[in-house]
């Protein structure tokens, strides 16, 4: 006897962590839910984020990454009622649209009580969102390696064994910045120093993460391929940044694309928001915090 529904719920990530371009990304306690039960005719409800502007109907990429599953599955994708509880923030660089592409993979899944390896879920997800550092760390929790293997056989993804990642604020700037925007601005070739300068860095992150030394982190998020180029789409980057440093931060970077800024914390967060905030409105710009943690769980999946 099939069931009669499902609900996948799926956190939201800080990609690129910095140094780490279009390579790493971390899940954080910030979630997204999608539940899914059969019906007679298509039907998508939308709570939440983007309630008043997300299509409702077969246009939307939650729904498409289900039927996308379906049809890797062999199965006619079924009528279903999609309820989308969204509560992390669209376009600012949180991973709003891999959480949904990864929830819609699994409601399919779930719903036709059909397994996927999650190499396969990945490599589906990544071609879906155009990239991997969102879907892998969204799909596997915790702080996650990834990328395309260069045979064109799908995607790589290796989750770090790593127990602690500080906490961060996470600033939401009241405005957002499209990714496609934010990579339209990116040049197509870099200095050779600026490669090699974010190379070491990056492997500091992951060297510093996995030994406990977190007094590295300030030098490990520092960048030059991404972060100076998006400067331009948001003047008050920088000026966040050294404020959320200046206030006591570990470390602090761009989420994503942007627009948020993740600033990562000992026992100091009220303070760090506050600059962060500060500096933002120093722009005529509002806009909010929220305190996350590591994910270590990833996508997770229960059926009814």
């Amino acid at each position: 006897m099939g069931i009669a529904g499902a609900r996948v719920k799926v956190p939201a990530t800080i990609a690129n962590i910095g140094s780490g371009f279009d390579a790493l990304g971390l899940a954080i306690s910030w979630h997204n839910i999608v539940e899914i039960e059969r019906s007679h005719k298509l039907r998508i409800e939308i709570h939440g984020e983007g309630e008043g502007e997300l299509p409702r109907d077969e246009s939307n990429i939650c729904y498409k990454a289900f039927v996308s599953a379906c049809e890797l599955l062999g199965e006619k994708p079924p009528c279903v009622t999609l309820r989308l509880r969204n509560f992390i923030p669209l376009e600012r660089g949180l991973g709003s649209s891999a959480a949904a592409r990864v929830g819609g993979i699994l409601a399919a899944t779930a719903l036709l009580q059909m397994e996927l390896k999650s190499e396969d879920v990945l490599t589906l997800a990544a071609k879906l969102e155009g990239h991997t550092d969102n879907v892998a760390p969204a799909l596997l929790g915790g702080l996650v390696i990834s990328g395309w293997k260069s045979d064109g056989t799908g995607v790589f993804a290796v989750r770090l064994p790593i127990e602690y990642v500080p906490p961060a604020v996470v600033l939401i700037p009241n405005c957002v910045v499209p990714t496609e925007l934010a990579r339209s601005i990116l040049p197509k070739t870099v200095p050779l120093n600026d490669a090699v300068f974010n190379l070491g860095r990056a492997c500091l992150l992951l060297g510093s993460l996995v030994a406990g030394k977190i007094e590295f982190l300030r030098e490990a998020l520092m960048d030059r391929l991404h972060q100076p180029y998006r400067q331009k789409l948001m003047p008050w980057l920088s000026e966040v940044i050294s404020a959320a440093l200046e206030a006591g931060a570990i470390a602090a970077c761009l989420s994503g694309a942007g627009s948020a800024i993740a600033a990562f914390v000992k026992d100091n967060a009220e303070a760090v928001s506050d600059a962060m905030l500060t500096a933002l409105q120093r722009h005529g710009i509002n806009g909010y915090t929220k305190l996350v943690h590591m994910d270590k769980q990833g996508a997770q999946v229960e059926r009814w």
